[in-house]
């Protein structure tokens, strides 16, 4: 990866049969905020690595992985004091709730926000006009976004667009909300022009990030006059 980024910083993590192994000094690091979850697979190592994520005092970014892990200690979860942001899917959902995905779809709304409340998360329910909900219960809903979403690695995308964002704001929810409507309007425009539902990628959702926001900013730009 680091051949292929070579703007990218980086630090090296032991792995084992292609899963992390190694339970680093993470506070050592200096970090601002971690996304944690896409692809460091499921065993009690990295069970014990999300463990530790989460005694760590910055925001944190749960998704794919972590999720699985996380649903054994909630309760670390609620004791947090830094913003903890959970990005879960139906069926991550359902698993966190002990629900099926039929449960789940049927109350979207009462769902996340007991959940929400509950463990005093953000959380990012994604699908079909995703719902971001505060720890206080409030609910925003997206509207951008289509069926090309539907793929693995676009929610890893959003993982890592929400990291980026929650650095760019004081206002965590704005910062989830905007991610969430830049992720799916960039599927819209590539749908529009020159994809199908098809054949988007979660490589063509990252290409496509910075055309977007040029033309939001430019549009900005118009409407204030800078």
């Amino acid at each position: 990866m680091a051949s292929h980024l070579p703007e990218a910083m980086y630090n090296l993590n032991q792995s084992h049969q292609g899963m992390l192994s190694e339970v680093k000094d993470y506070s050592s690091l200096q970090l601002d905020a971690i996304g944690i979850g896409p692809g460091i697979g499921r065993n009690k190592k990295t069970e014990k690595i999300v463990e530790e994520i989460l005694k760590q005092q910055v925001t944190l970014v749960l998704d794919a992985d972590a999720l699985f892990h996380v649903k054994l200690h909630l309760q670390k979860v609620q004791k947090r004091n830094f913003p903890t942001i959970l990005t879960p899917h139906p069926g991550e959902m359902a698993s966190l709730l002990d629900l099926s995905i039929k449960e789940v779809e049927s109350d979207r709304f009462g769902k996340s926000r007991e959940f929400a409340q509950t463990y005093g998360v953000y959380l990012v329910l994604k699908g079909p006009f995703t719902i971001v909900t505060t720890p206080s219960g409030e609910q925003f809903v997206n509207s951008s976004g289509n069926p090309a979403l539907a793929k693995g690695g676009s929610g890893d995308v959003l993982t890592g667009m929400i990291l980026g964002s929650v650095l760019q704001y004081e206002n965590v929810q704005k910062a989830l909300s905007n991610a969430v409507f830049i992720h799916g309007a960039i599927a819209d425009q590539l749908v529009a022009f020159t994809h199908s539902t098809l054949d988007v990628l979660a490589t063509d959702i990252i290409e496509g990030i910075s055309p977007l926001l040029h033309e939001l900013y430019r549009e900005k730009e118009y409407s204030t006059g800078y």
